[in-house]
């Protein structure tokens, strides 16, 4: 990414673009010095529905959002074969998959988080296979769950202080999603086609 972005070269980077903070923002840096673009290649963040889904939850319409829990995991055999298992290539749940619940959390709680706990599984592995990161918030809480490992439903739930919004997996590439009330009558669909790749 450096030798790019020294080029004049924009970058769209896969995940992880960093591994320290100190890395990103050397990055940020030179590509700002150097008027060029530089981001992670998340599709997630540019998709119509979860674009709307996002601007839904912050209009308001389920009240001051309290909790956003999102999860993301994929079942890999850890037979030496996979970069995803190799320390040496940074492997692990959360180098593999953090960056899509962290993006939804972050464009709905923002960057000024006050705390953030790790819990993870190893095995026998020298990598995460599976993390559960809580973030705590001045006022919210949210939790992102990453796997490699061990196999979870990969929703996503806004929680207000009105009602919530519901993405069923695989919330990532966001067709379809709820928003809910205590009174089902006022609950509202959403689909939105995902074309192609996204």
């Amino acid at each position: 990414i450096k030798e790019a972005l020294k080029k004049g070269k924009h970058v769209i980077s896969e995940k992880p673009m960093v591994l320290s903070e100190k890395e990103a923002i050397e990055l940020y840096e030179l590509a700002k010095k150097n008027k060029i673009v530089l981001f992670e290649a998340i599709k997630t963040a540019y998709a119509p529905a979860f674009k709307r889904m996002i601007s839904l939850a912050k209009s308001g319409v389920i009240g001051k959002i309290k909790d956003v829990d999102a999860t993301f995991t994929k079942l890999m055999v850890d037979n030496g074969k996979y970069r995803e298992f190799d320390k040496k290539q940074m492997g692990g749940s959360v180098t593999e998959l953090a960056t899509y619940p962290l993006v939804a959390i972050v464009k709905l709680l923002g960057e000024e988080y006050k705390k953030v706990d790790f819990y993870s599984y190893y095995g026998e592995s020298e990598v995460d296979k599976y993390t559960k990161m809580v973030i705590q918030y001045k006022d919210a809480i949210a939790t992102a769950q990453v796997g490699l490992g061990v196999k979870k439903e990969g929703e996503l739930i806004i929680s207000g202080t009105k009602g919530y919004i519901y993405v069923p997996a695989p919330w990532w590439k966001t067709e379809y999603f709820e928003i809910r009330f205590e009174n089902q009558a006022e609950n509202e669909k959403y689909f939105y086609k995902f074309n192609g790749d996204g």
